[in-house]
């Protein structure tokens, strides 16, 4: 019974300060969890854009994989995330996509093979263990490839397991997007699908939340970075550019 109350207690006092700091719309602390990949690629250029069209806003940051972000964003402990699409979400939270990742599989520049299942075949298997949704989207392709891993490690850091099929250890099966903007290696990277599979990422906040305008300015930054970025495939900027004119998030009503 206290810890509701306590937490309640907590946001009238995160409230009243965010208040009393500034009578401007896009002012106030936001406390933000996201995923390790997307922290080491896209974030940074997204908070740093925010900074700058709004320096009144105070970003929190918390790191940790999907399900940790989503149970303290249930738990009011966060006001807002940037995950994986999840495969529901509990009535009051807002998933707001804004980028399609695509997943390749990366292997050194000597591996003999042009295609995804050549490549997987070629090597031994080094096995990014994050994301447990990706993770099953992704054996169940490999699955579907009738391909048998040889996998000889488990390894939470994609600056690892890039490091690892850079010096020829193995391949492995990452989003693009992290892997080209963490380590800039001489590596060989073809799509990972048939079709080429994608992960979607959103930021997901509480409905009706005070902070609701803080997360609509963190929202406009990452479309504008990710939009922005040439890597981004042409085939998704009419979805991007769709996306931004969707000022009225969506609600995610039952799991």
């Amino acid at each position: 019974m206290l810890l509701p109350t306590a937490r309640k207690i907590i946001g009238l006092h995160d409230s009243l300060r965010d208040a009393a700091a500034s009578t401007d719309e896009y002012a106030g602390q936001l406390r933000l969890g996201v995923i390790p990949t997307a922290l080491s690629s896209f974030v940074p250029a997204a908070l740093a854009g925010l900074t700058e069209a709004h320096p009144s806003i105070e970003v929190q940051i918390v790191t940790g994989i999907n399900t940790p972000v989503f149970k303290l964003l249930k738990n009011e402990e966060l006001d807002a995330g940037i995950i994986g699409e999840p495969p529901g979400m509990p009535a009051g939270l807002v998933w707001r996509p804004f980028v399609n990742e695509p997943i390749c599989v990366i292997a050194p520049t000597d591996a003999e093979g042009d295609t995804a299942e050549e490549l997987l075949r070629s090597r031994p298997y080094i096995k990014l263990v994050r994301g447990a949704w990706q993770l099953r989207m992704i054996e169940e392709q490999v699955t579907k490839m009738d391909v048998t891993l040889r996998t000889i490690m488990h390894l939470d850091s994609i600056e690892a397991v890039s490091l690892m099929v850079h010096h020829g250890l193995g391949v492995s099966i990452v989003p693009r997007r992290s892997v080209e903007q963490l380590l800039r290696l001489p590596i060989k990277m073809v799509p990972f699908g048939d079709p080429p599979l994608f992960r979607t990422l959103g930021l997901v906040h509480i409905q009706g939340s005070p902070k609701k305008p803080l997360a609509n300015a963190l929202f406009d930054q990452l479309l504008q970075v990710c939009q922005g970025d040439e890597r981004v495939q042409p085939n998704q900027l009419n979805q991007l550019n769709q996306l931004r004119q969707l000022r009225q998030p969506r609600l995610v009503r039952g799991g």
